[in-house]
């Protein structure tokens, strides 16, 4: 899956540099770990901006359910475990940091290897804590400062299988000429 998610289109054509990290077992926990201290941190933040006697309702609103979504990820509410809920690996797709369509050149790549991966009957999920901490990622990978961890999917063998597509709503397309 992952040698053939490399031929995922590119910004440019004369990127090349383009890396997959599979993370499993303990090193998995640790990043699991270091993630949710992370998340925990900054729960205790918009808890507190949440409070500021200054704020509009409807930004006091959104400070209390950002510390919500950071919160129901902590260790104290694993039964509803949004960090990688629960997958056996994780695949991160790195590249190099001087490159600015390294992020755009490592989405693409990340596609293909779900529509790949999803093809094998493997379950795939992106990550939006890997792209929103992929600094703290990359320190605790120890990659080369000049490499650094673009995004990521969690990846397993599904809980449940689906017979059929996921109802979607109609797509409307208009023609302009």
């Amino acid at each position: 899956i992952i040698r053939d998610a490399n031929y995922a289109p590119r910004a440019y054509i004369g990127f090349s540099e383009r890396r997959y990290i599979v993370v499993t077992g303990e090193k998995l926990e640790g990043l699991r770990n270091l993630l949710l201290k992370r998340i925990h941190r900054e729960a205790g933040i918009f808890t507190i901006l949440s409070r500021m006697p200054f704020l509009t309702k409807g930004a006091r609103k959104n400070f209390q359910e950002l510390a919500w979504c950071f919160t129901m990820s902590t260790e104290a509410n694993k039964q509803y475990e949004q960090l990688f809920q629960g997958a056996p690996a994780v695949v991160l797709v790195c590249g190099p940091d001087i490159i600015a369509t390294s992020q755009v050149n490592s989405e693409y790549a990340l596609l293909q290897l779900m529509i790949l991966a999803e093809e094998k009957r493997l379950g795939t999920c992106i990550s939006g804590y890997i792209a929103g901490y992929r600094k703290d990622i990359t320190r605790f990978l120890g990659l080369d400062k000049s490499e650094s961890v673009c995004c990521g999917t969690m990846i397993g063998y599904p809980a449940r299988e689906f017979r059929r597509f996921v109802k979607r709503t109609d797509t409307f397309v208009t023609w302009m000429e």
